[in-house]
């Protein structure tokens, strides 16, 4: 029973966020962004927010901007790191030796499927037909799990979109 999502997202933000500007040089380059509206109940105010993966150099940032830009912490989850991974057929939670991709969909799977009210997580992606996905990976996998953005293609590679993987998915808005 969920009964305090928005706070939950609340502690798991502010886990890995410091409230510290980000400065980066001009030759910075943005890889990927996913935004998506943050609102667990109808009492709540709805928060626009937005993670983009960026590279400087040789280097690879996650941000996240609400109302103001906040560089991830460098002990938790400031680097990036990309991986493009094939995703088996009939994949479930119980599948063994998943890769990262098939990891962060068979949790995201989980996630909805327990959830008392699945539109609450409504990514608006067929988990199930994935069969290609690029994986943003933000920091590292700790207790509370893996931050990641998913891109997916379906088995003809064509693109299915994209979504945020963590203890709570959202789906990224087209942009």
């Amino acid at each position: 029973m969920v009964t305090d999502l928005g706070g939950l997202i609340k502690k798991y933000i502010v886990f890995l966020l410091v409230s510290v500007l980000a400065t980066f040089a001009s030759a910075q380059t943005v890889l990927k962004d996913c935004s998506f509206i943050i609102k667990a109940t109808e009492d709540q105010a709805a928060v626009a927010t937005t993670f983009k993966v960026v590279k400087n150099g040789e280097m690879m940032f996650a941000q996240m901007i609400q109302n103001s830009v906040q560089a991830l912490s460098d002990e938790v989850a400031d680097r990036v790191s990309i991986s493009q991974e094939l995703v088996r057929s009939n994949l479930t939670s119980k599948s063994e030796k998943m890769n990262p991709a098939e990891k962060l969909i068979a949790d995201t799977m989980e996630t909805i499927g327990s959830a008392t009210d699945p539109k609450i997580y409504d990514i608006n992606i067929d988990l199930k037909a994935i069969r290609r996905a690029k994986v943003y990976q933000i920091g590292v996998e700790d207790e509370l799990g893996s931050l990641a953005i998913v891109e997916a293609q379906d088995e003809a590679g064509r693109p299915m979109g994209s979504f945020l993987a963590s203890f709570v998915p959202f789906m990224c808005n087209v942009q």
